[in-house]
């Protein structure tokens, strides 16, 4: 996709800061010269696709290419350099190990690809003289290396981009941090952060058609962490503003869990993206470190290592634990900590005979922090971190908050500036938070901050009593990536804690107990593949009534005969759920999202049969035992259904 010199010129208007006489086929720049009231005026017109740059006074000219004056006009050298400090700022929160090549694997046929070879792609022209024009998503689970990826990225544009965006029509990539959106429009956020982070000032559209022309190339990172509250609404208005970019030659890679994009978000590529967009998006996997990546890892860890005079990791050693603790070794989130604590963890574990999950690998983390800070007492009332956790979900699910909010939220426990001072550096010890320009306090990793939510709504449910206003496990619906921490942790143990906390919340009102009814029956749902657990369940399902249970997710149980006389369900997933001779008896029903009809309105159950109202006005008519449906208009028809009494 060639631009006409139209095109140009107004894309040169936006870059130079000038406007041109709607008649005019040149633009005229102003230079003032330092200290003098004298100017000069430089005339730019387009000649065979090349900028002529003319010296209204002396008539000297000099021409060259459209991306040679974007280079030097927007200063993407300087751009360079920030992925260079950002990088560096990255490698040293990371011990000083530099970035490690993984692999990636293509979904449509498994292909491998290198990290390094499918960053190039991102802005190089591939064989064939064709862009990699489209959409792809790059998806992994925590702690894979999607943040480290981007890292990638960085350090390689800063390295190569120059002579392949000026001699082989290569894009130039743009690293946006989605983690950072909040609440503006999209074309606002690139917008901003393109002025705020890489001092490039020109409008969204410009910007928009320099990436459809392939000249410039976008990449998104931490999709799944842009909203508050993931939802398809907002998920398909995301997709409505990132599509633009993609169009024609445009180019946008997107990093997101895998779990954001098809389990929480119940989401098919036909449901979110529209027809042109599925056939132009490609997916990839993040597959994390394998046996001989990770020995690399390892290797460039014994540099740094030897020269702090630590002991120094055997790469048989390495070996052997990859034969047991592979899930564990192929994080990169893992084995950054593992350099770190390397005395303290092999002390606790010998990971060359046992199995270690991650939660586990943290706690002893978070333990030697706590004892080597002498946390209990830095202060005697709240636990400053949990304060933290609970101030960034306040904030809506933000990894990063002010430094000025975290005071204010625990001003009762600083006795002085001094002590203010010593709770920073304390904070600043921590692996899973970082301070930055003390202004800003963040965690490092969206998996940190999950870990440390699942971590306190444990200690919570170990109180076996109804959690107050203060406490996670009331405030915040737990979402899949923090339930799979608290389950898997469930799962080693035999725990009365969850049933007990449905019994506490008998009789109660969503107002006293918040979400600690719905964060409870959920979790016994994600536990029903453990025969402790699922009894728990179905003895529990015999008398649920009376309870705060919105915004649960009960999907795919079997929950026959169950009684949820006057409980609330409100926001709840029944999707998939099995219902025979359930009783709802003046249950409220209102939003509930059902197998196959989106959420409805307003629905009463009636004997073995529901009446549900649609968001487009029409009636549903149900019937449990036998699933046989019927949608009629309210508008002009009447139900006739002997599955329901005369009312």
């Amino acid at each position: 996709m060639k631009m006409t010199s139209r095109e140009m010129l107004t894309i040169l208007e936006d870059v130079l800061q000038c406007q041109r006489n709607a008649e005019d086929d040149w633009i005229d720049e102003y230079i003032y010269k330092p200290f003098r009231s004298s100017k000069e005026i430089w005339r730019y017109t387009i000649d065979g696709g090349k900028i002529v740059v003319t010296n209204q006074a002396n008539k000297e000219s000099h021409s060259g290419s459209f991306r040679q004056l974007l280079w030097n006009r927007l200063r993407l050298h300087l751009v360079c350099d920030t992925y260079k400090q950002q990088y560096e700022r990255w490698k040293e929160l990371n011990y000083g190990i530099p970035y490690v090549k993984i692999d990636i694997v293509r979904d449509s046929d498994e292909g491998l690809q290198s990290s390094y070879d499918f960053i190039r792609s991102i802005w190089n022209v591939n064989q064939n003289e064709k862009e990699q024009s489209g959409l792809r998503l790059l998806m992994a689970e925590y702690g894979m290396g999607k943040s480290s990826f981007c890292q990638g990225v960085r350090i390689l544009a800063s390295e190569e981009i120059e002579a392949a965006f000026l001699y082989d029509n290569a894009s130039f990539p743009f690293v946006f941090d989605l983690n950072e959106y909040r609440n503006s429009a999209f074309d606002e956020f690139v917008k901003n952060r393109l002025s705020d982070h890489y001092g490039i000032n020109i409008r969204f559209s410009t910007f928009e058609k320099l990436c459809r022309v392939g000249i410039f190339s976008v990449v998104l990172d931490s999709w799944d962490q842009m909203h508050d509250t993931p939802v398809m609404r907002q998920t398909r208005q995301d997709i409505s503003q990132f599509s633009a970019l993609w169009k024609d030659k445009g180019r946008v890679l997107i990093t997101c869990r895998r779990s954001f994009y098809q389990k929480q978000l119940h989401m098919k590529k036909d449901k979110l993206f529209d027809t042109e967009d599925v056939q132009i998006a490609k997916f990839y996997t993040l597959t994390g470190f394998n046996e001989k990546s990770a020995k690399d890892y390892f290797e460039k860890a014994n540099e740094i290592l030897e020269t702090s005079g630590k002991q120094l990791v055997n790469q048989n050693w390495v070996e052997k634990c990859w034969n047991i603790n592979s899930d564990l070794f192929s994080r990169p989130l893992n084995l950054k900590l593992l350099v770190k604590h390397f005395d303290i963890i092999t002390e606790k574990y010998k990971l060359t005979d046992e199995r270690v999950e991650t939660y586990r690998f943290l706690q002893i983390i978070l333990t030697r922090w706590k004892m080597e800070n002498d946390i209990n007492s830095l202060t005697h009332g709240k636990d400053i971190l949990k304060s933290l956790v609970m101030l960034t979900l306040e904030s809506g699910l933000n990894r990063s908050v002010s430094l000025e909010s975290f005071k204010r939220m625990i001003k009762k426990e600083i006795k002085s500036d001094d002590h203010w001072e010593r709770i920073k550096s304390v904070i600043s010890k921590l692996d899973f938070v970082s301070i930055e320009d003390d202004k800003q306090i963040e965690f490092r990793l969206a998996a940190y901050q999950e870990f440390l939510w699942a971590h306190y709504v444990l200690l919570e449910l170990e109180e076996r009593k109804l959690c107050g206003s203060d406490k996670l496990l009331n405030r915040f619906m737990l979402p899949q990536e923090v339930r799979s921490w608290i389950a898997r942790e469930l799962k080693q143990k035999e725990s009365n804690c969850l049933k007990k906390q449905l019994e506490l919340v008998k009789y109660k009102v969503k107002a006293d107990v918040g979400y600690s009814g719905s964060n409870a029956i959920t979790l016994l749902r994600d536990l029903n593949g453990v025969d402790y657990y699922k009894k728990q369940l179905l003895e529990l399902a015999q008398d649920l009534c009376f309870r705060p249970l919105d915004e649960a997710d009960l999907r795919g149980l079997n929950l026959m005969d169950a009684n949820f006389e006057g409980s609330s369900f409100v926001g709840a997933d029944l999707s998939y759920t099995k219902l025979d001779n359930v009783i709802f008896s003046d249950t409220n029903l209102s939003d509930v999202t059902w197998e196959e009809y989106g959420k409805l309105q307003k629905c009463a159950f009636l004997n073995n049969s529901v009446v549900a109202g649609t968001g487009s006005g029409s009636l549903l008519t149900f019937s449990i035992t036998d699933h046989t449906a019927e949608m009629q208009n309210l508008a002009d028809e009447t139900i006739r259904d002997s599955n329901f009494p005369h009312q």
